[in-house]
């Protein structure tokens, strides 16, 4: 298997993905009260699985695919949509600014 640039081969960096959106998925539902069994009682565009999914989304190299599957989230388009939709959001309301800044701040020490 070929190196990258960086050295890491692609297995590792996506080992350390999956690590990563785990982490985040954990600091998440912490965040957020919540746990991973409580996923399929919320509706597939819950907010708080938006958010979620958007973090993990946005700061690893995990797919949607396996993102949509763990947060139970729908069908691909669907997941995507929602996703974005609290990027946005994510990026004007004040509660969800702060809400991923402390899920970010609890999975900083993980790297």
């Amino acid at each position: 298997m070929a190196r990258r640039a960086d050295g890491c081969r692609g297995g590792e960096v996506r080992d350390h993905g999956l690590d990563r959106a785990r982490q985040m998925l954990e600091a998440g539902l912490e965040e957020l009260g919540l746990s991973e069994a409580e996923l399929a009682d919320l509706r597939k565009g819950d907010w708080r699985k938006g958010l979620i999914g958007w973090l993990i989304r946005s700061e690893t190299v995990v797919g949607l695919d396996w993102i949509r599957q763990l947060l139970r989230m729908g069908d691909r388009s669907y997941c995507c949509r929602v996703v974005a939709q609290v990027g946005h959001r994510a990026a004007s309301e004040r509660r969800l600014k702060v809400l991923a800044a402390r899920i970010r701040e609890k999975t900083k020490n993980h790297d």
